[in-house]
């Protein structure tokens, strides 16, 4: 299924998806354009609501602006135990993007994909050739990131003490396939 914004970028969207779907055996199995307007939106969203649960889709791919009626409709969709695997922009990343109240128990799992841009040059070396003691890195920022290295955050209510050695290297960490290009929206390495 694909649901999109009702707006310019939206429609453009869906043309060009039709277009290059044309002589594939892909097909959506719906289309939901959600209106930018709130009051028209809530007189609809049973209907896009009901045509997402009768699909036998399960795959939606989603396409439109974070901070309007279309999140509004993710929202209630994933609250709503939708099961269907989401495929989205990096603006959508549910995963990454913490401050949203989303029930992660109500997805099969998500894809997100991000403009492409050209490798960071030397990232991976930089990274190999870091090391923790000449760097100090802010560690209730980077939690994820100190598990690659089996260290134990260990807290009181004093001090926050961390069990890695201070010469701990980030080669391994480097060494690791992600994507060194950045995004339009975060910056974030993959």
């Amino acid at each position: 299924g694909l649901i999109i914004s009702d707006d310019d970028q939206g429609i453009q969207f869906l043309s060009d998806l039709r277009e290059k779907m044309q002589g594939s055996e892909v097909c959506l199995a719906f289309v939901n354009e959600i209106p930018l307007n709130m009051e028209l939106y809530n007189t609809r969203a049973e209907i896009y609501y009901k045509q997402i649960v009768t699909s036998l889709a399960n795959v939606v791919v989603i396409y439109g602006e974070l901070n309007s009626t279309l999140e509004v409709s993710f929202r209630r969709w994933a609250n709503l135990g939708i099961h269907r695997i989401w495929v989205t922009t990096s603006q959508w990343d549910v995963i990454t993007n913490t401050g949203r109240d989303i029930n992660f128990d109500s997805f099969y799992g998500a894809f997100t994909f991000s403009h492409h841009h050209p490798e960071i040059h030397n990232l991976k070396n930089n990274m190999q050739t870091m090391n923790i003691s000449q760097y100090p890195i802010d560690i209730s920022v980077m939690k994820s990131e100190w598990m690659y290295f089996n260290c134990l955050d260990v807290e009181s209510t004093c001090i926050t003490q961390s069990k890695c050695s201070p010469n701990t290297s980030l080669e391994w960490y480097a060494s690791q396939q992600f994507d060194t290009a950045m995004d339009d929206e975060n910056y974030n390495l993959y």
